[in-house]
């Protein structure tokens, strides 16, 4: 008998897994589309730094302790920022501890 109602379930458990690959799915494409995003933005950033590195900018970085650095960007990596200030100190600035870069 028992294995007589394991038949009989079998469809449900087809159907169970069919909504659960069809899920997997989606957050497999979802995910993409996330990382997708993610790297536009990183490229707009970067983008946007070496344009005011370009032109030698003034900027002003408020760090996310609060205080503040004027100066124009040297180099731009890919977690840091070079600044030359304007009293000509050279800086390494990581990008994880700016809060907002605004002109000068």
């Amino acid at each position: 008998m028992e294995n007589a109602d394991s038949y009989k379930s079998q469809p449900a458990l087809d159907k169970i897994l069919g909504i659960l690959k069809n899920i997997a799915d989606s957050i497999e494409i979802l995910s993409a589309n996330i990382k997708e995003v993610i790297q536009n933005k990183d490229k707009e950033e970067e983008e946007k730094l070496k344009k005011y590195k370009k032109e030698g900018i003034l900027l002003e970085f408020t760090m996310v302790t609060g205080g503040i650095i004027i100066g124009t960007i040297v180099w731009v990596g890919s977690q840091s920022l070079g600044v030359k200030t304007k009293l000509g100190d050279q800086l390494i600035i990581y990008k994880h501890a700016i809060a907002f870069i605004q002109k000068q």
